[in-house]
């Protein structure tokens, strides 16, 4: 806080005043969101391990009673987070009248985390303004990795983007058990 008692100028005291309580963070009255990205799933036709690992996660997170945050399963749409209502509805978990509402567009706040579900490099890129902007909201970035991913995708530049993975995330894990049953 300003220590107003050493300011000679009463102007100088109220500007110090006004520049703290505008940085000071605002109280969430609400709840906090997890909101988990599935694009590389939602859009992918294949049942091996990361797409079983994604739908028993988030059938996981829906089921659970958390008071504390609210998972929300989003994909990337024409630039946008939308709730990735056609995957949700494959998996049963909203409820009737969920069901029945558009797919709504998520915008990035303060109190949420980013939870990369399946940190894909082909849609990275997609991604840059989206990184952006929980950079810049303090969102925490948190990839899931399929180690065995790069051993078979031989068109990526696997170096340059474990680089990018690591200069965005905030925390990264690692999945070795949800696909080994694939090889």
């Amino acid at each position: 806080p300003p220590h107003l008692a050493k300011c000679s100028n009463p102007n100088d005291a109220i500007e110090d005043v006004a520049t703290f309580l505008k940085n000071l963070s605002k109280p969430l009255f609400r709840k906090k969101r997890l909101l988990i990205d599935i694009t590389a799933v939602a859009n992918s036709s294949y049942q091996c391990g990361i797409e079983r690992t994604a739908k028993e996660i988030i059938s996981s997170f829906y089921s659970m009673n958390v008071a504390d945050f609210d998972p929300v399963a989003v994909q990337f749409v024409k630039g946008n987070l939308v709730v990735a209502k056609k995957f949700l509805t494959s998996l049963d978990v909203l409820l009737f009248h969920e069901e029945e509402k558009e797919a709504e567009q998520i915008d990035l706040r303060e109190g949420d985390t980013l939870l990369m579900l399946d940190a894909n490099p082909y849609h990275h890129p997609e991604f840059s303004n989206i990184f952006k902007k929980a950079k810049e909201l303090k969102i925490p970035i948190v990839q899931m990795l399929y180690d065995l991913l790069p051993l078979e995708k031989k068109d990526i530049n696997f170096e340059k983007w474990i680089k990018e993975v690591v200069s965005i995330s905030d925390n990264i894990a690692i999945d070795t058990i949800g696909i080994a049953s694939d090889y």
